[in-house]
């Protein structure tokens, strides 16, 4: 079998006619390659990429995405944005259920209880410094390729945050980690990076730190 570092094809075919929705053909290959995955969609500025999104959560392939996406920067001279998506909701818990040890305290088993505010804006504020580091890290691995990023923290659910920025800031391709943190396949695209390549209006470029070892073609 052909080592394929890199698979380049439309995100819609002709079996497909509601774009940015990506084809049938597209969503197997990036479900179920070990190679990097370049979706193009036909866009103004498809063979000169002029703004360049770059989502990270701190995993390995999205800090391995963010080393490619500068050098495609680079390489066409194009503005960068990276963001890292906070999602509060998801991660700060306000309240759970009585426990054991708290019933030892004279408290009653199954009751919720609600954590004081400074508790939860302490936890909010843990979360966020732990995402402005990351985004620290990707704005060190912009000054290295000599490329200027705009750093972006937001809070919400990943995947619609990232289509939220793609038109904000007109971006013609979007180089995101085939695998956020917490998804357990290495074969498969992770949720976000698969909905995102969906339904993002521009290129995408899914890209596998495991083949870290085996230069990005430019």
């Amino acid at each position: 079998a052909m080592n394929v570092l890199m698979i380049v094809m439309a995100a819609c075919g002709e079996d497909h006619v509601e774009p940015p929705f990506i084809g049938s053909v597209a969503n197997r290959v990036l479900r179920q390659s070990a190679s990097h995955v370049l979706l193009v969609r036909k866009t103004e500025n498809m063979e000169h990429y002029r703004e360049i999104l770059i989502p990270t959560d701190g995993s390995d392939d999205a800090m391995y995405a963010a080393n490619a996406g500068m050098s495609l920067a680079k390489r066409y001279d194009a503005g960068v944005c990276a963001c890292t998506i906070v999602d509060s909701k998801d991660k700060i818990i306000e309240r759970h259920v009585t426990t054991l040890k708290e019933v030892e305290r004279g408290m009653v088993l199954g009751d919720t209880l609600i954590y004081p505010e400074a508790i939860v804006k302490r936890m909010r504020k843990r979360l966020f410094d732990e995402a402005s580091k990351i985004a620290e890290e990707v704005r060190e691995i912009a000054a290295k390729n000599g490329v200027s990023a705009e750093i972006l923290v937001r809070d919400g659910k990943a995947a619609p945050e990232i289509l939220k920025i793609v038109k904000e800031k007109n971006v013609d391709l979007v180089v995101l980690g085939s695998h956020g943190r917490g998804t357990l396949s290495r074969t498969m695209a992770g949720p976000v990076s698969e909905k995102v390549a969906s339904m993002v209006e521009c290129s995408v470029l899914v890209v596998r730190s495991s083949r870290a070892e085996e230069t990005l073609p430019e």
